[in-house]
């Protein structure tokens, strides 16, 4: 079901878990999963993991093996099966951005 592939991915994503190849397994099923199914998406963003995707980039492993690169491709993929303005709302600097663009920068 939806509902254990997101928990899956949850897990996939846990930064205690150091597997790469488990990161990028549960990314391409999302990938493929995500651009059909309306109701997997909006359990998708529901559930924080556009977020917690988000700021998983760049972090695995620093960014400059193939693994850490294929993952980061794969973010990307997943977030354009989602329009922009929902990918930047969810966007750990989305606070930081709105206050910036109505008192300016610090």
């Amino acid at each position: 079901s939806n509902c254990t592939a997101i928990d899956k991915l949850r897990y996939a994503m846990d930064e205690k878990d150091d597997s790469l190849k488990l990161k990028k397994y549960t990314l391409q099923r999302f990938k493929k999963l995500l651009p059909e199914n309306f109701k997997l998406k909006r359990e998708f963003v529901e559930s924080g993991m556009l977020r917690v995707i988000q700021e998983l980039e760049g972090k695995p492993g620093g960014g400059t093996s193939a693994e850490d690169q294929a993952i980061s491709e794969l973010i990307q993929d997943v977030k354009k099966c989602f329009p922009a303005a929902l990918v930047q709302s969810q966007s750990s600097r989305y606070g930081e951005e709105l206050l910036n663009r109505f008192f300016g920068h610090a």
